[in-house]
């Protein structure tokens, strides 16, 4: 087992951030359900005078701050539930004092919350820094969500992790804080934990660079994503609604990539992306990575020739995004890219991504290609980005588990 996927059993916190899972139940209901369980960080600073006021009595001397994502109900009467931000939550404090005390030499409480930790791997000197982010990233969330609010899934969608919980939160926080060394499955109930919110939920709304539509006859050096209607599967026509989004990455010495890299126009580019594609007759459709893949090279030819002569017709109808690179080599990052999706297609090979049904994608409900995209540049670091498109970009607000970017054959 490796070490951040270690489970703790201490009544002493030492400075840390903690990843904790507890039962799902209200303190005063009988009920207790064990198939359901709930993620929350427990953040134990080295210098908690930097956090006065925010830290609280986690019991047994410690002190720290709890953050996680909850169900609220609705302000209005039949409103919906909504999945919103909180620090120090009630119940996760109850959790997590039943745990210290617990593990103390001498225990007082009963096992009602029947809580676990784990300890991401987060350098001793970051620790302060990583608390930090992750508390404006929730009050960011806090923000976005105010008026356009994510709402907390009903019973059926909950129990078969279709739609963002409160584990789903804990996860994508992680995720935008760039805590990678954690445990993500605990035992029993982790449903939502493989799914992720959309991370421009979790920073500033100031920023909207990287967002504008390009149109040019030719692309400088940069990371894109592109946008295109989808093709019917027979190949005949377009599927009257959806669109498909990949990546078409310029780099600045094409030199450096080789073959990878094909000419487009005055462009060299290398595009690559997920599909719905069946490999074998008997076997079902799966999400797979490929490079310079057919309908997308399709695309962005038709792009560059409708930039040029924009009266032939349109029958992909592209749009193109540039990201914005935040300082960092383009060719750098574009390798990043490549190797994040060549982790994908090995991991993908052991743990198979189905291609939902054309019901369920329609909904938005399955990972799809958009999801892909969206994910990989999350793995990446590609933050300030356009994610939704001019028509239906179903799954573009889901996300694909970051472990599936990491690693891969050596």
């Amino acid at each position: 087992m490796k070490q951040q996927d270690k489970l703790i059993e201490t009544g002493t916190l030492a400075p840390g951030i903690y990843l904790g899972t507890r039962r799902v139940a209200n303190a005063n209901s009988p009920a207790n359900p064990s198939y359901f369980r709930h993620q929350f960080f427990v953040m134990v600073p080295n210098k908690p005078e930097k956090f006065k006021g925010l830290d609280v009595d986690l019991g047994n001397g410690n002190r720290g701050i709890l953050v996680g994502g909850y169900r609220v109900p609705g302000e209005r009467v039949l409103s919906r539930p909504r999945l919103k931000y909180r620090q120090n939550e009630p119940d996760d404090l109850a959790a997590i004092r039943e745990y210290t005390d617990t593990h103390s030499g001498s225990p007082k409480s009963k096992a009602f919350w029947k809580p676990v930790l784990s300890r991401p791997i987060i350098p001793k000197k970051d620790i302060d820094d990583t608390i930090r982010r992750m508390l404006t990233a929730g009050k960011a969330y806090e923000k976005s969500t105010a008026k356009r609010p994510v709402y907390y899934p009903a019973l059926a969608p909950n129990l078969l992790g279709m739609r963002p919980n409160s584990n789903t939160f804990a996860q994508t926080l992680a995720d935008v804080a760039g805590i990678d060394k954690r445990r993500q499955d605990f035992p029993k109930g982790d449903i939502g934990n493989d799914i992720r919110l959309p991370t421009k939920l979790f920073k500033s709304a100031a920023k909207k660079k990287g967002k504008e539509l390009v149109h040019s006859k030719n692309l400088n050096p940069g990371i894109y994503i592109g946008s295109r209607r989808v093709a019917m599967d027979t190949g005949v026509g377009k599927a009257p609604i959806g669109r498909h989004q990949f990546f078409i990455l310029v780099p600045q010495d094409p030199n450096r990539f080789g073959n990878a890299v094909d000419k487009y126009g005055d462009t060299p580019a290398i595009i690559v992306g997920a599909y719905n594609v069946k490999p074998s007759f008997f076997s079902r459709r799966r999400l797979r990575y490929h490079r310079n893949y057919g309908n997308d090279v399709k695309a962005f030819r038709e792009y560059f020739s409708t930039q040029e002569n924009p009266k032939l017709p349109k029958f992909w109808e592209t749009h193109i995004s540039r990201s914005v690179n935040q300082g960092k080599s383009t060719d750098d990052i574009i390798s990043k890219v490549l190797k994040a999706g060549e982790a994908y297609r090995y991991n993908e090979r052991e743990n198979p991504y189905m291609y939902p049904p054309i019901w369920k994608n329609i909904l938005g409900r399955g990972v799809n290609s958009n999801t892909f995209v969206q994910s990989l540049a999350d793995a990446v670091g590609i933050n300030s980005r356009r994610e939704d498109f001019p028509g239906y970009d179903p799954g573009s607000k889901l996300r694909i588990s970051r472990d599936m970017f990491n690693g891969g054959e050596k």
